[in-house]
């Protein structure tokens, strides 16, 4: 044993800290052997255990793992400080020596020579192995946020963006000291730092995030007196409230920018803001104040006497300004113009490529002259015919041309030709998708119009035959339509059908290949929904027509499809969930999976070799738990297993499954009775839009719009008569949909869909008037496969021994802490032994020893989730002292985690409450997605084992909701053994129908705790 290893074994006994133990380690005067140090540390726990020193024995055993886990960043740090004696000229930051470089800087250095290099995967690996040694001079700390920063940008030019944003998530930007103030170099980095943050915040999904690191990104600008900085900053923070389809936002916030820009003295700093803000009031309407903007850019550059792309988006702009108000030559002679000033510069292919996507825009006045300008200008781009993508999004432009002609075969072999192309060329299925999309459509119009020349054609024979066939008067299109369908043989309308439907088959068969286990499978075929939706449509209207791919009717077939449709995220991470194989299977087999598990990497990707082991590993589990496997391979459950589900349980007679599939201007509503065996399958005319604004209106009227001008504060809870909500009557067509089936069953599991997730359905007036919670109570279910894959993981409740366990801790920002941390008094009112836990006492250890033992768990604390990963969403919680942030996503991802209990926690302590009430959870959801974030978390608890949820939809009233909950308690304590849902349904109809004050019988009131998940009883 070196006498080096045990001198560094005396020191690292006597570190008084992690911290300092880990700084022991780094080599800073030449390299030791990590094994002789492991050995030296076994051998005195050893004689430590055996002179019965047990706490001096335990500490010896942590530090052997400490050395263990920081192995490689040791390893590299000792290689690269030998090599720097053959390299004594290098530097690495500027002007720094090599030898002079601390262990830290040495390992970024190595970030650094990868990045450039090119080598992203080593790059990576260097990294997490340089963030597992200290930084303790702050001047480094800077150092790290621009390495960062720079591995972050060359992964997200790779298209690589989740692992971008994982390597600035955890990084915060410092400054070099607490006193001296910061260089323009360094506020300069720090725009650069947070632009990238929010940009990949944004291509996450986490718009508030992005919004944050823009709003950080404007301030740094502030600091450095950089106005062109300042400006780009509140451009992107406008383009965020954009793409999260807050648009008056943007507007909102683009007006701030422009009016920055004009107390300039740069004149030319008003063009971006102003072609900026053209387009964003075009977004909400505003086409007259649209038009000023854009002519205002260009009489800015005209007066300057300057070029930029912002001309050539000006002249787009108010070409569709004339196009949304009908006048077609204005919009054609500006689309000219614009189109001209782009020959001879870069952008002359960006804006032919505008300009033919132009003219796939349906909703658009049709004429052929913008057609037309295409054509003519194709010939005036070098290598544009050699294009492809471009091409084909002329030839799908000429074929939407040709069908709102009237000529739809000819549309129909355009596009057809272009799908054959498209394969024969081997052209990504991905882009190939749009050609599938666009050649179904025309299928299905080719259809609708054989269909109407036969009724035409019936028609005029009639007429003819009864001698009155001098009394139709046909125009002249259609008696050619008339005479060309006769001529091609009188084409049935079900061929067609049936061709549309073969290709959307075939393209779903191509997406379910290529989605294969990976995480981003949920968001993938989100964007393919529309196939799913059009396979549907097909189904509902005309399958019986068609020709099936197997032996299940048609209505089944398309119940089957929109569940595959929207539970793909919820079956891609139960494939992941950290749940043991049951008993039934070998142990080696168990083993071998849990080890194969373990080596999936996080959600930034997959790895393809140990997908096929698994693969491999199931295959032979098969036989012993076919169920788990199922789950394992993420495969949705059908609807022949959902009637078996259903029609054994005992409330089967007075329940029904109503499931929701949104489209943009119909939702289709599935309605099972488990009882008689029915499905039904109906459509109904309200939309996502629809959906989507009253959900927005709903929480506008019920949480206020702080950020609107003049803000609109939240609704006064004792005096909500004052804001109506006739809005919610805009759904009532739904309830319509369903409400004659469903007729004597009193118990309604309603799987919502996109923006219904944030509409309180009980709350939706019957066509008679009466609110939905009148008459049938509500269990909001996720779909078909989490309602049978939940049930499946959860076990009997235990009767015996069994506690009531409240936790309440208040967020750092809230004023009245006491608010949120005294509920205990809910359950004990309602005659249950409770253990209670409040401020800062309920840490996220707490809380899980709390749970283990629960029946009952009622938690009042705020909520996250994550949407790319809802096994990492969970609950905010206490930790060292400390209460939590409600607003984690503006903190450092290290202080999220340690105040996160998350539902992987949850699963991996085999924790498996009946029910756990949020009681506030919904606090720090104020955006529009708030509603599909609330479910998202109520899931991911459902994946974890958790039987039922009931938890807040908007913000509670606290005393209304303290009533409801009592009521609730009360009645799960007096009737043990009835299930959830009628205790939680009482509860309601009794702040319905006698509340204890008027003002609770509001929606508002009764209406914003919802009830989730089992219906089983307790």
């Amino acid at each position: 044993m070196g006498e080096r290893e045990k001198a560094l074994a005396d020191r690292l006994l006597a570190a008084d800290s992690v911290r300092a133990a880990e700084t022991a380690l780094l080599p800073l005067d030449g390299g030791y052997d990590v094994d002789a140090l492991i050995a030296e540390l076994n051998a005195r726990r050893e004689r430590l255990t055996a002179d019965g020193e047990r706490p001096e024995a335990d500490l010896t055993a942590f530090l052997i793992g400490l050395v263990q886990r920081r192995r490689d960043a040791i390893e590299e740090m000792t290689r690269l400080r030998d090599q720097a004696v053959n390299e004594p000229k290098r530097t690495w930051p500027a002007d720094i020596p090599h030898q002079a470089l601390s262990p830290r800087m040495l390992l970024e250095r190595r970030v650094s020579d990868l990045v450039d290099a090119g080598s992203l995967d080593d790059a990576l690996a260097a990294a997490r192995r340089a963030d597992a040694v200290p930084c303790e001079d702050r001047a480094d700390r800077s150092v790290v946020c621009t390495s960062r920063w720079r591995l972050a940008g060359a992964l997200r030019t790779a298209n690589r963006s989740r692992e971008a944003y994982e390597v600035l998530e955890d990084v915060e930007f410092t400054q070099v000291g607490d006193t001296e103030p910061a260089g323009a170099h360094i506020d300069s980095l720090a725009v650069r730092f947070h632009t990238l943050r929010g940009l990949l915040r944004e291509d996450m999904g986490y718009y508030r995030r992005g919004r944050s690191s823009h709003e950080a990104a404007r301030e740094a600008a502030m600091r450095a007196g950089d106005a062109r900085a300042q400006i780009h900053a509140w451009l992107n923070l406008a383009a965020s409230y954009a793409k999260s389809g807050m648009h008056r936002h943007a507007v909102r916030e683009l007006r701030r920018a422009l009016q920055f820009a004009e107390s300039l003295p740069d004149p030319r700093a008003v063009v971006a803001p102003l072609s900026n803000l053209g387009r964003a009031l075009l977004s909400v309407g505003e086409h007259e104040a649209a038009r000023s903007c854009y002519r205002r850019v260009l009489a800015t550059l005209d007066e300057l006497g300057v070029d930029s792309t912002s001309r050539i988006a000006a002249w787009f702009g108010l070409g569709d300004i004339a196009h949304h108000l009908g006048d077609v030559q204005e919009a054609v002679e500006a689309y000219r113009t614009g189109f001209l000033i782009s020959l001879g510069t870069d952008g002359a292919r960006l804006a032919l490529f505008d300009l033919v996507n132009r003219l796939n825009h349906k909703d658009l006045p049709e004429d052929g002259g913008l057609y037309a300008m295409a054509l003519f200008f194709l010939d005036m781009v070098p290598g544009a015919q050699e294009d492809w993508l471009l091409m084909m999004s002329l030839r799908i432009a000429t074929a939407g041309f040709c069908g709102r002609r009237g000529r739809h075969d000819q549309a129909v072999r355009a596009l057809r030709d272009l799908h054959q192309e498209a394969v024969d060329r081997g052209v990504e299925w991905l882009l190939r998708r749009r050609v599938t999309e666009e050649l179904a459509e025309a299928l299905l119009r080719q259809a609708d119009h054989h269909r109407a020349m036969a009724e035409l054609d019936g028609l005029v024979r009639l007429a003819e035959d009864g001698g009155t066939g001098h009394l139709l008067h046909l125009s002249p299109e259609l008696t050619d339509g008339l005479a060309h369908w006769r001529s091609s043989g009188r084409p049935e309308p079900s061929a067609a059908r049936q061709e549309a439907f073969d290709v959307l088959w075939r393209a779903r068969q191509e997406l379910l290949a290529g989605l294969g286990p990976s995480p981003d499978a949920h968001d993938v075929a989100q964007d393919h929904r529309e196939i799913y939706r059009r396979l549907v449509d097909v189904l509902v209207d005309h399958g019986d027509d068609l020709r099936m791919p197997d032996s299940r009717p048609p209505e089944e077939l398309a119940f089957d499809l929109h569940e595959e449709s929207k539970s793909h995220g919820f079956l891609t991470h139960l494939a992941r969930a950290p749940v043991a194989a049951p008993d039934s299977v070998p142990v080696e087999l168990r083993q071998a999976e849990a080890e194969l598990l373990a080596k999936l990497p996080g959600p930034a990707g997959g790895r393809t070799d140990v997908h096929r082991a698994l693969a491999d590993v199931h295959e032979r589990m098969s036989p012993y738990a076919p169920g788990y496997v199922r789950s394992r391979r993420g495969r949705p459950v059908r609807f022949g297993e959902l009637r078996s589900h259903l029609s054994a349980l005992p409330d089967a007679a007075q329940c029904a499954f109503v499931s929701f599939f949104c489209g943009k201007e119909t939702t289709t509503v599935f309605t099972y009775l488990p009882r008689t065996g029915r499905l039904t399958v109906a459509r109904s005319p309200v939309g996502t839009q629809t959906i989507r604004e009253v959900a927005n209106r709903l929480r506008r009227t019920f949480d206020g719009a702080p950020d609107d001008f003049p803000p609109k504060a939240p609704l006064h809870p004792r005096r909500p008569w004052r804001r109506g909500i006739d809005f919610l009557g805009d759904l009532t067509p739904l309830l319509a949909s369903f409400l004659p089936h469903v007729h004597g069953r009193p118990l309604l599991y309603v799987s919502g869909d996109g923006p219904l997730h944030g509409v309180p359905l009980p709350a939706v007036p019957t066509p008679d008037g009466p609110v939905l919670a009148t008459r049938h109570a509500v269990v909001h279910v996720a779909g078909a496969s989490a309602m049978l894959y939940a049930t499946a993981r959860h076990t009997e409740s235990r009767q015996d021994g069994a506690t009531l366990f409240c936790a309440g801790v208040a967020a750092r920002e809230d004023t009245a802490p006491e608010r949120l941390e005294s509920d205990a008094s809910l359950l004990s009112e309602a005659g249950w032994p409770v253990t209670a836990l409040t401020g800062t006492r309920a840490t996220r250890q707490a809380v899980l020893r709390g749970m283990r033992d629960a029946r009952i768990a009622h938690i009042t604390c705020h909520g996250y989730f994550d949407p790319h990963e809802p096994l990492d969403s969970g609950l905010l919680l206490a930790q060292a002292g400390e209460r939590p942030s409600k607003m984690p996503e503006s903190r450092p991802l290290t202080s999220r985690l340690a105040h996160l209990l998350t539902a992987r926690d949850i699963a991996r302590g085999a924790l498996q409450p009946s029910l756990v009430t949020l009681r506030a959870c919904a606090t720090g959801l104020r955006d529009e997605h708030a509603g599909e974030d609330l479910e998202g978390l109520i899931q991911a608890l459902q994946y974890a084992g958790v039987k039922s949820v009931v938890a807040a939809l908007w913000n509670v009233d606290e005393h209304s909701s303290r009533q409801l909950l009592t009521d609730f308690y009360r009645n799960l304590a007096a009737r043990p053994g009835e299930p959830v849902w009628r205790g939680f349904w009482a509860a309601q109809r009794k702040m319905i129908e006698e509340p204890r004050h008027a003002w609770q019988s509001h929606p508002y009131h009764w209406a914003a705790l919802a009830l989730f998940g089992d219906w089983r009883r307790q």
